[in-house]
């Protein structure tokens, strides 16, 4: 991926609750050639290089990535508790079912982790989701059951 970086430094003015303040912002416009679309990255800070504000972006976008697949795979925030060390605890228990996920498939080969024979329009080659990760942990579990049950090997499902 090519990256073309293009630096300007603007007089930004935003209000803030007493005044009006005025900051210098660099603003860096990547031009990214996969998606031929320039991308505004803002920064505060103007000592930093641009690839450091692409640093700064990319491990600030991997926590992003991680709340939304709190919210979409845990439900985090959907849990109906009526006090705070409740909404912690469950908050807590979100995160450590999240965790032990992602350390369970470090190790794990991709083909084990992507099922994808209920969505055969979808790309192949796409990454694992943490989704993808969850089901595959579900799946192992359950045959780890029956195997205990039954004491035989099953067949995995092709």
């Amino acid at each position: 991926m090519e990256i073309r970086k293009l630096q300007k430094k603007y007089k930004i003015q935003f209000k803030t609750k007493t005044k009006l303040a005025v900051d210098l912002v660099k603003r860096l416009l990547p031009q990214i050639a996969a998606f031929g679309k320039p991308l505004e990255l803002i920064s505060t800070d103007v000592n930093l290089s641009a690839v450091e504000i692409l640093e700064t972006y990319a491990r600030r976008f991997t926590i992003e990535e991680m709340f939304k697949d709190l919210k979409e795979e845990w439900g985090l925030g959907k849990q109906q508790v009526r006090n705070l060390n409740a909404h912690i605890g469950t908050f807590m228990m979100n995160l450590w079912g999240y965790t032990m996920v992602e350390l369970w498939s470090w190790n794990e080969k991709e083909e084990h982790l992507k099922d994808r024979s209920r969505s055969p329009w979808d790309d192949v080659s796409r990454r694992p989701s943490h989704g993808d990760k969850r089901n595959a942990l579900k799946r192992t579990m359950i045959e780890r059951e029956l195997i205990d049950a039954f004491g035989r090997k099953l067949k995995r499902r092709q």
